[in-house]
């Protein structure tokens, strides 16, 4: 077998990530060791974050200071107590398995405290969750659990920006007064 150590820079996969709609910095140490043939390779490795953060583009919202460490071998990868702190306030965690054989099964449990979401512009929340994600994750699996928003706030904007096209809203069972506004608006 063969001993690995090394530094894998996020940067190699900035072209991946931002197809992907994210953007990445920080890097993961990555140790354990390689075996095995081609055909049959073996290896067990630690993948642990340095200084990494992870932000969805359209969003803006960033996961940083990610901790913890990925624990990875030939059949199954396993989440040893991954956190983060999220941009806006709050921390989410994360710790289980995901198998890497047909289907990759999933026994992930993920949890947020105080977390704070805002898109700057519209929506802004504060929230706490506990999830369970089981089954396999290529088709099938189950996320259960709760999530609990403590508050939401949506700006309904003045106008829309000329790229998007109105909504079409029916109403059904509308009051009488929702009738006879709905009348007014389409003299104008």
């Amino acid at each position: 077998a063969l001993e690995v150590s090394g530094t894998v820079p996020l940067s190699v996969a900035r072209l991946a990530l931002t197809r992907s709609g994210f953007r990445g910095d920080g890097a993961l140490a990555v140790s354990g060791r390689v075996g095995g043939s081609f055909s049959a390779p073996d290896y067990a490795l630690t993948v642990r974050p340095q200084g990494l953060s992870f932000t969805e583009l359209s969003s803006g919202f960033t996961l940083r200071d990610i901790a913890g460490a990925l624990e990875v071998t030939r059949d199954r990868i396993v989440v040893s107590s991954i956190s983060a702190a999220i941009a806006a306030g709050g921390t989410v965690k994360a710790s289980g398995s995901v198998g890497l054989s047909q289907g990759m099964p999933a026994d992930l449990t993920v949890t947020v405290e105080n977390g704070r979401y805002s898109d700057g512009r519209i929506v802004s929340a504060d929230l706490g969750a506990a999830l369970k994600i089981t089954g396999p994750l290529a088709g099938g699996g189950v996320l259960s659990g709760s999530v609990n928003i403590q508050d939401a706030n949506i700006a309904i904007p003045q106008s829309l920006p000329g790229g998007l096209s109105p909504l079409a809203v029916r109403h059904v069972n509308a009051p009488k007064p929702v009738r006879e506004q709905v009348a007014e608006l389409q003299q104008d």
